[in-house]
Order: C-alpha cells, then structure tokens, then sequence
C-alpha cells in the first residue's frame, strides 16, 4: 500500500511537470506570435502550426483527465493517504482548468491573427490594383506628351516654312 501511493506520488509529479512544461510553451507561443511581424504567407503557416498544437493539447488534456480520473479510483481504495491524493487531484484539475483558458486565449489569437491576414490580403490585392492602375496611367500620360511633342514639332516646322516662304 505504501508502494503504491509512492507510485502514484512519482505519477501526479510527472503529471505536473507535463502541465508546467505546457504552460510554459504556451506563453512561449503567444509572446512570440504577439511580437513577431511576418509576411501574411508565415503567418498563414504559423496559424496552421498553432492549430496542429491545439489539436495536441486536446490530446493530451484528455489524457491528462482520463489520468485525474483513474487516481480519484485509487484514491477511494487507499483510506489512509485519500486526502493527500485528492489535494494533489485537486491542484491537477485547476491546472487542467487553467490550461483549458490558455488554449481558449490561444485559439483567440490564432482567429485574430486569421482576420489580419484576410485584412493583408485585401491590402496587398488593392495595392496591386494602384500600382497596376499607376502604370496605366503613367502609359496614358507618356502617349499623350508624344502626341503633344509631336504637335509641337509640326507647328515648328509649319512656322519654319512660313518664315522661308515670307508669310509671317
């Protein structure tokens, strides 16, 4: 009996070394994606990393709960160390609880990093639409400063021959 409460002892320990190591990639994560200004194209590959790693805390927060779970079992067969484990169960569900609003906060950023890289797409696409309609315009304008050099040069050559045929 004592064995097995060690057992179980070294478990909730490893248990809770998983949700600090956890916890601790996700404020990793967020502090970077807060800091970090990529091209829409990073992002779109970090929104979908940060989705996969989502999917990954689901996971394992599942199996952190089926775990929770099978020690609340033992706890009710081992009377004497009961209340030393369900303190231990206690704290694993407030961290499982906590790591549920960090992924919550984490999905939210990720939904906030889609709307602007939507809202980037929409910028580079009306920017291509200037640019290009820049272009056109710039073509227009050099046409019509040939057509006006080239009046130009046509009034100068009628004046030229008026003046050597002595009619100004």
């Amino acid at each position: 009996m004592a064995e097995e409460c060690n057992r179980l002892k070294v478990k909730l320990s490893a248990i809770k070394q998983t949700l600090v190591a956890n916890i601790t990639a996700f404020c990793g994560m967020i502090e970077d994606i807060s800091e970090e200004a990529t091209p829409v194209s990073e992002i779109s590959g970090e929104i979908h990393a940060a989705e996969n790693h989502i999917t990954m805390r689901d996971t394992k927060k599942e199996q952190l709960e089926q775990e929770v779970s099978k020690l609340a079992e033992q706890l009710e067969n081992t009377k004497e160390e009961g209340s030393v484990l369900k303190e231990k169960i206690e704290k694993l569900e407030a961290e499982v609880n906590r790591e549920k609003g960090e992924k919550e906060e984490l999905q939210n950023t990720v939904s906030q990093l889609g709307i602007i890289v939507e809202d980037m797409k929409d910028k580079n696409n009306w920017l291509s639409h200037v640019g290009k309609a820049t272009r056109e315009a710039t073509r227009h304008f050099g046409s019509w400063i040939d057509f006006q050099q080239h009046c130009y040069d046509k009034l100068t050559e009628i004046l030229s021959e008026r003046k050597r045929g002595g009619r100004c």
